[in-house]
C-alpha cells in the first residue's frame, strides 16, 4: 500500500476506510501523511475512525504539515470521530491556508471544544480559503460558540454544521 500510495497509483480511499477503520492511530497516520502528501492521485480522503488524535493530535499534526510542505489535489477530507482535540483542529486550519483545493472537511464526532471551533473558524476566514463545508457536530461546542461562529460566518459562503 505505501508504495501505491507514494508513486501516484491510484488507490480506493474507501478501501482504506473499510479495511484499515479503526487500524492507524497516530504513528500510523503520521507515516500516511507523508505518502499522501507525494501522492497526485487522491481526491477524497476518509481516515474517520482511526484514532489520529491520539499522542496529542500527533496524526493531524502531521497530516497538517503535510499538507503544507506540498498542497495536494484532495477536496475531500473525513476525520470524523479520532479524537482529535483543538491542537490537531487548528494545526489542519494552518495547514488549508496553504492550500487551494480543498472543499470539504469533516471533523466531527471528535475532542476539539468550543475555544479550539472558534478559532478554527477565525484561522480558516483570516485566508482566502476554498473550504465551502465544515463539519463540527459533535465536539463539545457550546451554545455560545455555536452562535458566535454562525454570526463569524455572515456571508461568507462557508456552511457549517455545529
Amino acid at each position: 500500500m505505501a508504495h501505491s500510495l507514494h508513486f501516484g497509483v491510484f488507490l480506493s480511499v474507501a478501501f482504506l476506510g473499510a479495511v484499515l477503520r479503526g487500524w492507524f492511530g497516530a504513528l500510523a497516520g503520521c507515516v500516511l501523511s507523508e505518502l499522501i502528501a507525494f501522492n497526485s492521485a487522491v481526491e477524497t480522503l476518509d481516515l474517520s475512525a482511526n484514532m489520529l488524535g491520539q499522542r496529542s493530535d500527533a496524526g493531524c499534526i502531521a497530516l497538517g504539515d503535510a499538507l503544507k510542505a506540498r498542497p495536494s489535489k484532495l477536496h475531500t477530507l473525513k476525520l470524523a470521530h479520532n479524537y482529535i482535540g483543538g491542537v490537531g483542529a487548528l494545526a489542519l486550519a494552518d495547514a488549508l491556508a496553504h492550500n487551494g483545493t480543498l472543499r470539504t472537511l469533516d471533523l466531527s464526532a471528535n475532542e476539539i471544544g468550543s475555544a479550539a471551533a472558534l478559532e478554527l473558524l477565525s484561522r480558516l476566514l483570516a485566508h482566502a480559503n476554498p473550504v465551502q463545508r465544515l463539519r463540527l457536530q459533535g465536539n463539545g461546542i457550546d451554545a455560545q460558540a455555536a452562535a458566535e461562529m454562525r454570526r463569524k460566518l455572515g456571508s461568507t459562503g462557508l456552511a457549517i454544521e455545529i
